[in-house]
């Protein structure tokens, strides 16, 4: 008997190269998809992954591929930014091989009774994978036809739209076989924009699932729970990434890495003490006013050399209407400690909150000021998705959600006037004050380029400052802001990496 092709592929990546997210990874999501099908189902699968922009870069490109696997089952993996393509996508998967199309992910996590209704799609896997797909597998290997027994879908069954009731989510992650990192080439990942500034060989890590927090631009896909996986379970995977792929950067792409501080420090010792010389990055894991100065020290001993915190906004009452309930001194103090130490610190900001005023959005802004050494301050605006607690409020107050969602192909940094709760003027005039008054500030520059240039290359920075400056013309143009004072007697910093 064949076996069953599968193909599961990511469609997060943009075909029209847009500047939202213009960051290439790993699929981390469909390799533990991968590992988990091919133990439950052994020789009886065959699984293929694909990525957009990795292995095709246009849908005919796409169409051709998935042709020749002529796979029986399609799964397509989508945010909700780039929610077109994953319909283009299954109408492709469908015309060219026949196969059963279902998609998951953060967009039909968010709305699967509308996304249900594409003909070209069959079921939509909400929320955590694993053990659906696992019973979807299983329905076609038996031949069964009727997945309304299948929970944690939403399926178009004769018309009708069934939500087959939510799945439990898998309560001990000792249960997740290590990702099926044989599944894609983690090399060919090196020289493309990620979720740092490391254009060296790395690999995506996961060492918890989900957030209890409930902030109202968020989504709440994994319930608000929070589930760490065993630290020797992760602690092996790292060592085998380091052992058998050469790997030496490791991206965490948990949202709170630091929530059970004792299971994290379990970990971090282990690498510190038996996997010296290893690089850790935190883009967005650290929640900033749970962290002890010994638990940042631990980080570094470690090996983290890039790490972003998040404040959003300064105000304390808007900290309260959108749930996030950050202590902001505290989460000053944590900067300003990492800050001290040879590590790159970015601090994510945001603006337009419903309701908020112009006194509020400088109080972000006065935030920022306390933390003077921050090396990458972003300054991003409000998006409203859906499947969000904001989102619903807008709905229940009659907001043109139409006219909002046209909002969310742009880039992070972009905002419609017409949904602004302040004039425009008070964001340009924010933006520039966060590069005159603190980007730009010699003293900063002085503090911050020197760790830089120790932790990362001159190619690596370029790309990076490129991406973050649209008029950047150089290194050298930060020097001079930096340095010309007293380029006389110290001369320019170095541009050598001391550390890789």
């Amino acid at each position: 008997m064949k076996p069953l092709k599968i193909v599961l592929c990511d469609f997060a990546p943009s075909l029209a190269g847009r500047p939202l997210w213009d960051v290439i990874e790993p699929p981390l999501g469909l390799m533990s998809l991968s590992s988990w099908i091919k133990r439950a189902f052994g020789s009886r699968v065959e699984v293929r992954i694909l990525q957009a922009r990795m292995d095709f870069s246009t849908f005919d490109q796409f169409g051709r591929l998935v042709s020749e696997i002529d796979p029986d089952l399609v799964g397509l993996r989508s945010l909700t930014f780039e929610s077109r393509q994953i319909h283009r996508a299954a109408a492709i998967a469908k015309s060219k091989t026949g196969a059963k199309v279902i998609v998951g992910g953060p967009y039909p996590s968010s709305a699967p009774e509308r996304i249900a209704n594409d003909p070209n799609i069959d079921a939509v896997v909400i929320g955590e994978g694993e053990k659906t797909l696992e019973e979807i597998v299983s329905c076609i290997l038996s031949g069964m036809e009727d997945w309304r027994n299948v929970r944690g879908i939403c399926i178009n069954h004769n018309g009708d739209i069934i939500h087959t009731g939510e799945r439990p989510l898998i309560s001990d992650l000792a249960e997740l076989p290590m990702p099926d990192y044989d599944a894609v080439q983690l090399h060919d990942y090196n020289k493309l924009a990620g979720f740092s500034c490391s254009s060296r060989p790395r690999a995506t890590i996961q060492f918890s699932r989900g957030c209890p927090y409930s902030c109202t631009y968020c989504h709440d896909i994994m319930k608000k729970t929070y589930r760490t996986r065993p630290p020797e379970a992760v602690f092996e995977e790292i060592e085998f990434l380091r052992r058998e792929k050469n790997i030496r950067n490791f991206i965490f792409v948990d949202d709170l890495f630091n929530l059970h501080a004792e299971q994290a420090e379990i970990l971090l010792r282990k690498i510190r003490d038996e996997l010296p010389g290893l690089r850790l990055f935190f883009p967005n894991g650290l929640r900033g006013d749970r962290i002890e100065p010994g638990f940042i020290d631990l980080l570094t001993e470690a090996g983290m050399v890039e790490v972003n915190y998040a404040l959003e906004t300064g105000s304390p009452r808007m900290q309260k209407l959108i749930k996030k309930n950050l202590n902001i001194s505290k989460l000053i103090e944590a900067v300003n400690i990492t800050a001290e130490k040879d590590v790159v610190v970015g601090l994510f900001m945001m603006m337009g909150f419903p309701d908020e005023t112009e006194e509020e959005a400088e109080m972000t802004f006065n935030a920022l000021m306390k933390m003077p050494m921050v090396h990458f301050p972003y300054l991003n605006m409000l998006k409203i998705y859906e499947g969000t607690s904001m989102y619903r409020e807008a709905v229940k107050k009659g907001c043109d959600m139409g006219r909002t969602a046209s909002g969310l192909e742009e880039s992070f940094d972009r905002f419609n006037p017409e949904f602004l709760p302040f004039s425009e003027k008070v964001v340009l005039r924010i933006r520039k004050r966060i590069l005159r008054r603190h980007f730009f500030k010699k003293a900063r520059l002085a503090h911050v380029l020197p760790i830089q240039r120790k932790l990362f290359i001159k190619s690596e920075l370029e790309r990076k400052y490129s991406t973050y400056l649209p008029k950047f013309d150089g290194m050298e143009s930060l020097d001079r802001r930096a340095y010309s004072a007293y380029t006389a007697i110290a001369g320019p910093a170095p541009m050598s990496a001391v550390r890789y």
